[in-house]
């Protein structure tokens, strides 16, 4: 009962990126006017209106639907048997197409790589170190630790000039692990947490941190976006208000503040699971608003033409101003 089609959204318009089995009567990029007869902006903005985030910031949202609109509208309409869009074919013509019902495609191998890798472009004398996620607690910190140590190792036995940080989707985890990243760029002694020398969970964030003898000495690119959550947004404000790197991309889906600390249980009846966070979590960098996500630098808010061509702009921008600076 899936909705059949990939879409993307810019927050008020509605494009088909992928038709998958529908793709003998729908092309990419055609734009989708009406679902089962109700309008797109009525649907987009009862799903904005029903879609958490940190200081209803509308980049996570616009992200959220970017991922998951095949699953939240047949939760929009119940669930229906079929489906069945107006769509714009070109500047005039609109037409209606009933779809056929979703099918996974499997001619497409997954691609997708783990969740912490190192790539080098010695060409460029680049390092592309891509974490997206700080989901490392307790005992397995040790292996983003010994990650994000062989990495900057390499980045210095190879001499590389430049660096990427790419954060994008990287929905949080456990601020050990953020902070150790940022000891590996700072280029100055900068505080985590508030100080406080009485604090009794998480001490040594709770003090000024030193930068890691094996950081890597110049100015990261770090990549962002709406899909950077929690500690991530923790992570930006202090890389943020230290400039220790230039934020490219898109306004965070977080700022300096979040709530956690969650108790996690289900309803007796109908074994729903809810989640109430308890503690709120906020770094030194407090200059930040709390209603706006972590901003860049410098803005680049990829294109359907981008996401339909898989072509990165963020990179492509990285790319030309090294060149530009050689």
């Amino acid at each position: 009962l899936l909705f059949p089609l990939d879409t993307w959204t810019d927050g008020e318009k509605l494009f088909v990126t992928n038709a998958r089995n529908n793709a003998g009567t729908i092309d990419p990029k055609a734009e989708i006017l009406r679902i089962n007869n109700v309008e797109v902006k009525a649907i987009i903005e009862a799903m904005y209106a029903s879609s958490s985030s940190d200081g209803n910031i509308e980049s996570a949202k616009r992200d959220w639907m970017n991922h998951m609109f095949y699953s939240l509208c047949p939760m929009y309409f119940n669930y229906p048997q079929h489906y069945s869009i107006h769509v714009k074919i070109n500047t005039r013509q609109i037409k209606t197409v009933p779809l056929e019902k979703f099918q996974r495609d499997t001619t497409q191998t997954n691609k997708s790589k783990t969740p912490l890798h190192l790539e080098l472009d010695r060409i460029n004398s680049l390092g592309v170190l891509t974490i997206r996620s700080f989901n490392y607690y307790e005992d397995d910190f040790t292996e983003f630790k010994s990650f994000i140590d062989r990495s900057f190792d390499t980045l210095n036995q190879t001499e590389t000039e430049h660096l990427v940080i790419d954060l994008r989707g990287n929905m949080g985890g456990d601020s050990k692990c953020g902070s150790y990243l940022i000891e590996h760029i700072a280029d100055q002694a900068y505080c985590y947490w508030p100080i406080n020398d009485d604090a009794t969970w998480q001490k040594d964030l709770h003090q000024i941190i030193q930068p890691n003898e094996h950081r890597f000495k110049g100015k990261p690119y770090v990549f962002i976006d709406g899909g950077c959550l929690s500690t991530s947004g923790h992570v930006g404000s202090i890389m943020k208000e230290n400039a220790f790197g230039i934020l490219v991309g898109e306004e965070m889906g977080s700022t300096y503040i979040c709530n956690d600390n969650s108790l996690l249980d289900s309803l007796n009846h109908t074994g729903l699971r809810y989640s109430i966070p308890r503690t709120i979590f906020f770094t030194c960098a407090s200059s930040f608003p709390k209603d706006k996500g972590i901003l860049p630098d410098v803005e680049i808010v990829p294109s359907l033409n981008d996401v339909i061509n898989q072509s990165d702009p963020l990179m492509e921008y990285v790319l030309r101003d090294i060149r530009a600076k050689d």
